[in-house]
């Protein structure tokens, strides 16, 4: 009887407790979007769309050193404000951002929580008013109650350890306890939509990822711990933890949090277009970026240096840094980089060789030649040596003439990782130095505040063409692209339906058409884009040569045409007055129809220059169709488009009489 009437007692007052739970909501301003807050035992919310639910009762909170934020905690006040302003975005995917959303401020006393409704997000971070003494952070709450057998587009990853560079699953949300953790964007199908888990202004804190939860079975965020102690990995090419401490971040009781940003697509091809991981980002910090390069960079590395019909040797050496960079000069080219080796002896044991000056080149004269040809001349360098002496390394790289750094294998994203990451892009701003990071973490809008990071990695690319797949290109496309540049290095010039077996040493060799690696150039963002193979490759097509090297790789607008998951994408991007539309398809042999008017002016004539698969595309992966032809702004056009194929088009405006 004792039991009974305590039971009914706990219910009671839970019951009580539950009723005296403050809920707040917040709407998107077309009213679309709902979030609720809610103050119960756990802060939680609930997100809606048109009313219909899409995540509930989700926990949110952090547990730190000085108590937990989000347990026990009661909202004392909030105020909601309409956000509407447009800002500058120079190096992106337009030139202009709009910031529209409602923004309401929940205040707990200790800390507050800002929630963002967008039409198409719901974004939250936590804001500590607890004095500028250090906070050690132990872990983050963030549950995303995800159906489990919704289906799921899972970028998995092995273990703490990762350059994100594996597969991109298509897998059922469960799926997700195959893998130690999956990186960002986590994008789920469910209620009839596509909702994409992201995260944006990510400084002195360890990046989200996303796991399974087993005992909760729905998937949870998850972050890396505080390294204490640290190894050697990867064939000593870089520095991991060894020993972690029992917290996952060191900071201070003023502390601004990452944003996290749940987008809800009602179709595939919004995801084609998101700008939230920019937008949510600190502007930025860089007054002065006219200095600040981007364009199509030839690279020795992936095509080994293999120079066709040259009198020397195409190694390492002086006249092929010259062959690259006069390659680089006769198509207008903005970069040419050469990579790992040009250090003398062991820098992956040395660190300090990066700075003796014993190299397999002269830099300065590479340079110096390089800057003759209005070619910009670029370096590959180990994180871990730059990370020895950083002031000095990027000092002694603007010294010698040098335009900026490729910077490989960090493979962390705990919090120390994501301070380098910034402080490498601080100094290398302080000396006028572009940078891109290979062997990575996944942006998270740092690229924004620091303008003169162009690229990141963190994706299966070229790199791998005996593994990679136009599958794969098409899912990169719909959701990669999501958190920021890539740098997937594309243009492989030979091309076939079948799947290479093996890297071959002398050539270059992906699946897919021809059309549909031209295609990556325009589908794929990146201030900074690699042209993969061989400068003698390219020379003996100068006219594709030419078409790609004109591709812009920042534009002023840019608009999603259509979008299926796991199948086809079309996107067209504007720079200046000229407009170039993008297509991958997986299935295709067939006739492609495209209404012009989604983003011409109907009103107006254009030249179109067309890339295009042929109708023998699908069994000669290297067959395509180079044709100009002129269209009105409304006309619907009409090509082949084969299997694992694609397709680019450029659209300058005729003159008017």
């Amino acid at each position: 009887m004792l039991r009974i009437i305590s039971a009914t007692i706990f219910t009671l007052l839970l019951t009580l407790a539950q009723a005296n739970a403050k809920i707040i909501e917040v709407k998107s301003p077309n009213g679309t979007l709902c979030a609720k807050m809610e103050d119960d035992e756990n802060l939680k919310y609930s997100l809606f769309l048109d009313g219909t639910p899409l995540l509930e009762n989700c926990a949110i909170s952090m547990h730190t050193d000085k108590g937990d934020w989000g347990v026990n905690s009661k909202i004392k006040s909030s105020k909601q404000t309409l956000i509407d302003k447009t800002e500058s975005s120079p190096f992106f995917i337009k030139s202009k951002i709009r910031d529209f959303c409602t923004e309401a401020v929940l205040d707990f006393g200790q800390f507050s929580l800002i929630v963002r409704l967008y039409d198409n997000a719901f974004a939250f971070r936590f804001v500590g008013k607890m004095g500028k003494s250090q906070m050690l952070v132990k872990s983050e709450t963030f549950e995303l109650k995800f159906q489990s057998d919704a289906t799921a587009w899972i970028h998995g990853c092995g273990g703490v350890q990762t350059s994100f560079e594996e597969e991109i699953m298509t897998w059922k949300v469960k799926d997700l306890e195959r893998k130690f953790a999956a990186g960002l964007p986590f994008v789920v199908s469910q209620n009839g939509v596509k909702i994409a888990v992201l995260e944006s202004d990510v400084f002195s804190y360890p990046s989200l990822r996303v796991k399974f939860d087993k005992e909760k079975k729905h998937p949870v965020g998850w972050n890396a711990k505080y390294p204490k102690t640290f190894k050697i990995a990867s064939f000593g090419r870089t520095v991991v933890a060894d020993e972690e401490e029992d917290f996952i971040a060191k900071t201070n009781g003023n502390a601004k949090f990452p944003w996290r940003i749940i987008q809800v697509a009602k179709e595939d091809k919004e995801l084609l277009e998101s700008d939230l991981v920019y937008k949510l980002a600190t502007p930025s910090k860089i007054k002065d970026t006219s200095w600040i390069p981007s364009g199509i960079c030839t690279w020795d590395w992936m095509c080994r240096n293999n120079l066709r019909g040259v009198d020397f040797d195409p190694q390492l050496n002086q006249k092929s840094a010259h062959y690259f960079i006069d390659f680089a000069s006769k198509f207008a080219l903005a970069f040419a980089l050469i990579d790992d080796g040009w250090v003398k002896g062991d820098a992956i044991n040395d660190d300090t060789l990066f700075l003796k000056g014993d190299y397999r080149i002269d830099i300065k004269e590479a340079a110096a030649y390089a800057k003759s040809k209005n070619v910009k001349f670029l370096l590959w360098a180990l994180a871990k040596n730059i990370a020895y002496d950083p002031e000095n390394s990027f000092k002694m790289i603007a010294e010698n003439g040098v335009a900026g750094l490729k910077i490989d294998f960090i493979e962390r994203d705990d919090q120390l990782a994501n301070e380098m990451h910034e402080k490498f892009a601080r100094i290398a701003a302080k000396y006028k130095l572009a940078i891109f990071f290979h062997g990575c973490l996944r942006p998270t809008g740092m690229n924004r505040t620091y303008p003169n990071i162009l690229s990141y990695e963190s994706v299966r690319g070229n790199e791998f063409p005996q593994i990679m797949s136009p599958e794969q290109n098409v899912k990169i496309a719909q959701t990669r692209t999501l958190v920021g540049p890539l740098d997937y290095t594309p243009g492989v010039m030979t091309n076939t339906q079948d799947t290479p077996k093996q890297r071959l040493r002398d050539i270059l060799i992906t699946k897919g058409t021809r059309a549909s690696q031209i295609a990556l150039f325009v589908m794929y963002f990146s201030p900074i884009q690699m042209v993969c193979d061989s400068p003698t490759t390219y020379e003996s097509e100068p006219k594709t040569t030419k078409f790609l090297a004109g591709i812009p790789t920042v534009w002023d607008e840019t608009k999603a045409i259509n979008c299926k998951m796991d199948e086809y994408a079309t996107i067209a991007r504007r720079k200046g007055d000229v407009w170039y539309l993008a297509g991958l398809t997986v299935k295709g042999n067939h006739k492609h129809k495209e209404n012009l008017s989604e983003f011409l002016n109907p009103n107006e004539k254009y030249v179109a220059e067309i890339y295009r698969d042929t109708t023998n595309s699908h069994k000669i992966g290297m067959d395509f169709k180079h044709e100009t032809i002129e269209v009105n702004g409304g006309d619907t056009i009409t090509f082949p488009v084969a299997n694992n194929g694609g397709f680019v088009i450029k659209f300058t405006k005729k003159p008017r009489p």
